[in-house]
């Protein structure tokens, strides 16, 4: 047994977010410099962060709306291709096909597999929306943190002059 566990991974994290608009408009994002806080116009970044979260939560929710899609279409395909492989066991000798068999048939479907593709990339990009919708929550928690932080510098500060 194997003290160590090894797994290949086409990458690590999703820096840069790429869509394309129904335009056919393709618009890159980098994550972490959307994350970004400067800490020396917090303002700016207080203003900011509302809409930066609106947009990352729609794109978010658009993206589960295309999952449910492509999920629909899924159970759709599945459904329409049940009677055909049925057929095809019984042509092919097979007498009383289980539904297991049937089953077998249909995920042997390109079309099927297609549909079942599609379903998994959308639950990827959500899952990664997700996170990134995650984080600007945190990103928020932090400004607020770093706007307490700047009124305590500057609350000392006018102490120390008033002494």
């Amino acid at each position: 047994m194997k003290s160590r566990l090894e797994i290949e991974l086409s990458s690590l994290g999703f820096g840069d977010v790429t869509l394309r608009t129904p335009n056919g408009e393709v618009v890159t994002h980098n994550l972490k410099e959307e994350l970004k806080i400067n800490e020396y116009d917090l303002n700016a970044e207080f203003h900011n962060q509302s809409s930066k979260y609106v947009y990352w939560t729609s794109l978010l929710e658009t993206v589960r709306a295309y999952l449910e899609s492509a999920q629909l279409l899924s159970e759709r395909t599945r459904a329409a291709l049940y009677e055909p492989c049925r057929q095809d066991l019984i042509n092919g000798g097979v007498t009383k096909p289980t539904k297991d068999q049937i089953d077998s048939e249909i995920m042997k479907n390109a079309e099927y597999i297609s549909t079942v593709t599609q379903v998994n990339n959308y639950t990827y990009y959500v899952k990664n929306l997700q996170y990134a919708v995650k984080a600007f929550e945190q990103r928020k928690d932090m400004l607020i943190q770093l706007g307490a932080e700047q009124r305590r510098q500057r609350d000392y500060e006018i102490a120390l002059k008033s002494l």
